[in-house]
Protein backbone atom coordinates (compact mmCIF):
# COMPACT_ATOMS: atom_id res chain seq x y z
CA UNK A 1 0.00 0.00 0.00
CA UNK A 2 2.71 2.80 0.92
CA UNK A 3 5.29 1.37 -1.92
CA UNK A 4 5.77 4.94 -3.22
CA UNK A 5 7.48 5.46 -0.04
CA UNK A 6 10.37 2.64 -0.50
CA UNK A 7 13.43 2.98 -1.14
CA UNK A 8 15.93 0.23 -3.23
CA UNK A 9 17.45 -0.21 0.52
CA UNK A 10 13.69 -1.71 1.88
CA UNK A 11 13.86 -3.75 -0.82
CA UNK A 12 16.69 -5.36 0.51
CA UNK A 13 14.90 -6.80 3.80
CA UNK A 14 11.65 -7.95 2.47
CA UNK A 15 11.09 -11.61 3.19
CA UNK A 16 13.08 -11.04 6.16
CA UNK A 17 11.73 -13.08 8.91
CA UNK A 18 14.48 -12.80 11.64
CA UNK A 19 14.07 -10.11 13.66
CA UNK A 20 15.09 -6.49 12.59
CA UNK A 21 17.69 -4.54 14.22
CA UNK A 22 17.13 -0.07 13.86
CA UNK A 23 19.99 2.08 14.89
CA UNK A 24 17.91 5.76 14.40
CA UNK A 25 18.64 8.88 12.98
CA UNK A 26 21.05 10.82 15.72
CA UNK A 27 22.05 7.64 17.43
CA UNK A 28 25.59 7.14 18.14
CA UNK A 29 27.03 3.57 18.73
CA UNK A 30 31.04 3.16 19.85
CA UNK A 31 32.11 -0.32 19.73
CA UNK A 32 31.61 -3.62 18.79
CA UNK A 33 27.63 -4.62 17.90
CA UNK A 34 26.75 -7.98 16.69
CA UNK A 35 23.14 -8.34 15.43
CA UNK A 36 21.45 -11.88 15.19
CA UNK A 37 19.06 -11.52 12.37
CA UNK A 38 19.57 -8.39 9.49
CA UNK A 39 20.18 -4.78 10.56
CA UNK A 40 19.19 -0.97 9.56
CA UNK A 41 21.38 2.00 10.53
CA UNK A 42 20.55 5.58 10.03
CA UNK A 43 22.40 7.19 12.95
CA UNK A 44 26.30 6.63 13.75
CA UNK A 45 28.81 3.74 14.44
CA UNK A 46 32.19 3.95 15.51
CA UNK A 47 33.13 0.16 15.93
CA UNK A 48 32.65 -3.09 13.71
CA UNK A 49 30.02 -4.32 12.23
CA UNK A 50 28.99 -8.07 12.71
CA UNK A 51 25.16 -8.84 11.25
CA UNK A 52 24.23 -12.44 10.07
CA UNK A 53 21.67 -11.14 7.55
CA UNK A 54 21.32 -8.11 5.46
CA UNK A 55 22.82 -5.01 6.50
CA UNK A 56 21.17 -1.91 5.35
CA UNK A 57 23.10 1.89 5.98
CA UNK A 58 20.56 4.88 5.51
CA UNK A 59 21.49 7.82 3.32
CA UNK A 60 21.86 9.79 6.93
CA UNK A 61 24.52 6.53 8.08
CA UNK A 62 28.02 7.45 8.87
CA UNK A 63 29.50 3.70 10.00
CA UNK A 64 33.49 3.65 11.30
CA UNK A 65 34.77 0.65 11.05
CA UNK A 66 34.61 -2.60 9.50
CA UNK A 67 31.91 -4.47 8.48
CA UNK A 68 30.75 -8.06 8.29
CA UNK A 69 27.29 -9.49 6.89
CA UNK A 70 25.88 -12.04 5.07
CA UNK A 71 24.62 -9.04 2.41
CA UNK A 72 25.02 -5.13 2.43
CA UNK A 73 22.75 -2.45 0.98
CA UNK A 74 24.31 0.80 1.60
CA UNK A 75 23.42 4.37 0.95
CA UNK A 76 25.54 5.99 3.36
CA UNK A 77 29.12 6.31 4.54
CA UNK A 78 31.61 4.00 5.31
CA UNK A 79 34.77 4.18 6.67
CA UNK A 80 36.59 0.72 7.01
CA UNK A 81 36.14 -2.65 4.90
CA UNK A 82 33.25 -4.41 3.67
CA UNK A 83 33.01 -7.83 4.18
CA UNK A 84 29.74 -9.84 3.12
CA UNK A 85 29.44 -13.50 2.02
CA UNK A 86 26.59 -13.25 -0.49
CA UNK A 87 26.43 -9.73 -1.96
CA UNK A 88 27.12 -5.72 -1.79
CA UNK A 89 24.68 -3.54 -3.17
CA UNK A 90 26.07 0.59 -3.40
CA UNK A 91 23.06 2.87 -3.79
CA UNK A 92 23.17 6.68 -4.83
CA UNK A 93 24.52 8.86 -2.57
CA UNK A 94 26.77 6.04 -1.05
CA UNK A 95 30.56 6.76 0.00
CA UNK A 96 32.66 3.76 0.36
CA UNK A 97 36.24 4.52 1.71
CA UNK A 98 37.66 1.01 2.26
CA UNK A 99 37.86 -2.28 0.28
CA UNK A 100 35.03 -4.79 -0.29
CA UNK A 101 34.99 -8.22 -0.58
CA UNK A 102 31.99 -10.09 -1.80
CA UNK A 103 30.79 -12.26 -4.05
CA UNK A 104 28.41 -10.14 -6.27
CA UNK A 105 28.59 -6.08 -6.34
CA UNK A 106 26.39 -3.97 -7.49
CA UNK A 107 27.40 -0.15 -7.70
CA UNK A 108 24.75 2.16 -8.80
CA UNK A 109 25.80 5.52 -11.02
CA UNK A 110 26.90 7.88 -8.36
CA UNK A 111 28.62 5.93 -5.91
CA UNK A 112 32.06 7.15 -4.70
CA UNK A 113 34.21 4.16 -3.85
CA UNK A 114 38.46 4.72 -2.86
CA UNK A 115 39.30 1.42 -2.14
CA UNK A 116 39.52 -2.07 -3.94
CA UNK A 117 37.56 -5.30 -4.93
CA UNK A 118 37.68 -8.88 -4.13
CA UNK A 119 35.35 -10.62 -5.79
CA UNK A 120 35.49 -13.88 -3.86
CA UNK A 121 33.18 -17.04 -3.82
CA UNK A 122 30.35 -17.28 -2.63
CA UNK A 123 29.40 -18.99 0.86
CA UNK A 124 27.63 -21.96 -1.08
CA UNK A 125 31.05 -22.72 -2.29
CA UNK A 126 31.06 -21.39 -6.47
CA UNK A 127 30.78 -18.17 -7.77
CA UNK A 128 27.46 -17.46 -9.19
CA UNK A 129 28.56 -15.61 -12.30
CA UNK A 130 25.91 -15.34 -15.25
CA UNK A 131 27.74 -15.74 -18.89
CA UNK A 132 25.55 -13.31 -21.23
CA UNK A 133 27.19 -14.16 -24.75
CA UNK A 134 26.29 -11.58 -27.42
CA UNK A 135 25.45 -12.49 -31.27
CA UNK A 136 28.79 -11.72 -32.58
CA UNK A 137 30.21 -12.97 -35.87
CA UNK A 138 33.02 -15.63 -35.98
CA UNK A 139 36.28 -13.87 -35.16
CA UNK A 140 38.10 -13.38 -38.15
CA UNK A 141 41.77 -11.48 -38.20
CA UNK A 142 41.33 -9.44 -41.44
CA UNK A 143 38.14 -8.06 -39.71
CA UNK A 144 40.38 -7.42 -36.18
CA UNK A 145 42.79 -5.86 -38.12
CA UNK A 146 39.95 -2.76 -40.15
CA UNK A 147 38.59 -2.23 -36.53
CA UNK A 148 42.19 -1.36 -35.00
CA UNK A 149 43.08 0.57 -38.02
CA UNK A 150 39.60 2.30 -37.59
CA UNK A 151 40.16 2.88 -34.40
CA UNK A 152 43.53 4.82 -35.08
CA UNK A 153 42.50 7.44 -36.97
CA UNK A 154 44.09 10.18 -36.05
CA UNK A 155 41.02 12.84 -36.73
CA UNK A 156 37.34 12.13 -37.04
CA UNK A 157 34.14 14.26 -36.71
CA UNK A 158 33.60 12.89 -33.59
CA UNK A 159 36.29 15.13 -32.15
CA UNK A 160 34.90 18.05 -33.13
CA UNK A 161 32.45 18.28 -30.65
CA UNK A 162 34.96 18.72 -27.91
Amino acid sequence: MWDFWKSGEDDALEGESAPLTFLGKGAELKGTIHVAGSARVDGIIEGKVHVQGTLVVGKSALIKGDVIAEAVVSSGNITGDVMASERVKLLTPCVLMGSVQTPLLSIEEGVLISGTCDMVVASNGHRDVDVIEEDKEPFHEDHAHQEVLEQQTPYSEEYERF
